[in-house]
């Protein structure tokens, strides 16, 4: 599940950027530090790298990406000082420009994400850098995420062995209970049991920390209840594939937490049989998977706005005002794109005066009502403070409304 979520975390960034080669790295820092590749997006006719081990030691440029969270920009391999050691790889592979960056967690490097252009030298923009940190950062989530749910992989398969050996075999239970006990009750997972209806038996301690409710509060109940009504008819047909004898594994789910939030789960579940093998309830473990969630909406949402910037700049570049010498209707044109991309009620472009003591607005485009008007204008001595910010290329958000221009 995780290398899935990976693999399509580097062709989003890939298609989206519109790079010749795309890598999600993870990194492993003993015995030898490592950063084997996770994930690889190509372009048609772009050579695979995944097989090549690229070594940290003796690397200054991966050195110094994962010392820092800033993502370093290479216009041209060939003439980057830090890339003189890999220049053999860049010409093996064709690499002529990288835009790379590491992922962390709590501070710490947990992987890379590297682009490169293998068809030109690529000038890298503020905001496709920016972006990049962005997703990495979603990234170095995601990548805990699927680290911890693979250490935990081989405690649930243990685990579920054990109750498999509780459930056909007593005297191997008696043998093991204490054992047994210790590990379901020190589980980061919620492990439980229904009965045959879908009432809860049984649920570890880890239901405090995924749900928010005591154990108490939900032995008992049905689980029904815990469920969003847009899910219940598939886990209530889940829920009847077990009943027939079938195990389910990674079946993915969502509960509410005592909060009302939703909170997404990977269920496991056997069932549970007396000893003459009539099914009597079912039991099985559930991990939280909700951050690993979050960070693919995240990241679905950084690449969906980087195609609707693109998607504006194109229809800019296509629209033959822009080329007509009209100023008028180019400027009418650029305010109207604008707040209808980046989703505001006004737009509106100024102009300094000779002495740049004054601004006049050139266009104002209103959305709600369509509308364009213009001649408003602000002067330095009444605002001070938002012409200094506009002297030094600060962003200007603090204008009082009086000076909104439907007030002129």
């Amino acid at each position: 599940m995780a290398m899935k979520f990976v693999k399509t975390a580097a062709q989003q960034i890939g298609e989206a950027l519109g790079v010749s080669r795309a890598l999600i790295h993870s990194y492993v820092d003993s015995p030898t530090p490592q950063i084997p590749i996770f994930a690889e997006f190509l372009t048609p006719g772009c050579t695979s790298i995944s097989h090549y081990k690229i070594p940290v030691s003796g690397n200054p440029h991966v050195q110094q990406l994962l010392a820092q969270d800033q993502a370093i920009a290479v216009k041209n391999v060939y003439t980057y000082p830090l890339l003189k050691n890999s220049q053999e790889l860049c010409r093996e592979y064709n690499i002529k420009s990288i835009l790379a960056v590491r992922t962390s967690y709590n501070s710490q490097a947990n992987g890379m994400v590297c682009l490169h252009q293998c068809d030109r030298y690529r000038d890298w923009s503020p905001e496709e850098i920016e972006l990049l940190e962005s997703i990495a950062a979603q990234l170095g989530i995601a990548l805990a995420q699927a680290k911890l749910l693979e250490q935990e992989k081989q405690a649930r398969i243990k685990l579920e062995q054990e109750i498999r050996d509780r459930l056909n075999a007593e005297a191997a239970l008696k043998a093991s209970e204490s054992k047994y006990r210790h590990l379901v009750e020190t589980s980061r997972d919620i492990i439980w049991s229904v009965d045959t209806s879908g009432c809860i038996t049984y649920v570890n301690s880890a239901v405090k920390q995924i749900l928010g409710y005591e154990q108490q509060e939900m032995i008992g109940r049905c689980f029904t209840e815990f469920v969003p009504p847009a899910q219940l008819a598939q886990d209530l047909c889940a829920f009847e594939c077990i009943l027939n004898g079938e195990s389910i594994f990674g079946y993915e789910t969502i509960r509410i937490g005592k909060d009302s939030s939703l909170v997404y789960l990977i269920l496991n579940a056997i069932t549970v049989e007396d000893e003459e093998g009539k099914i009597v309830g079912v039991t099985g473990t559930a991990t939280n998977i909700t951050e690993r969630k979050r960070a693919e909406q995240a990241l679905t949402a950084s690449a969906d706005k980087l195609r609707n910037h693109n998607l504006v700049l194109t229809q800019l570049a296509k629209n033959q005002v822009l080329y007509q010498g009209d100023l008028k209707a180019a400027l009418r044109n650029i305010t109207e794109v604008a707040a209808k991309n980046i989703e505001v009620e006004r737009v509106s472009i100024w102009l300094y005066d000779e002495t740049r003591t004054q601004i006049q607005c050139l266009d104002l485009f209103e959305k709600s009502s369509n509308r364009h008007s213009d001649g408003g204008s602000l002067v330095a001595a009444d605002y001070p403070s938002y012409f200094q910010a506009l002297e030094q290329d600060q962003p200007c958000d603090r204008i009082s409304p009086q000076t909104s221009y439907a007030n002129w």
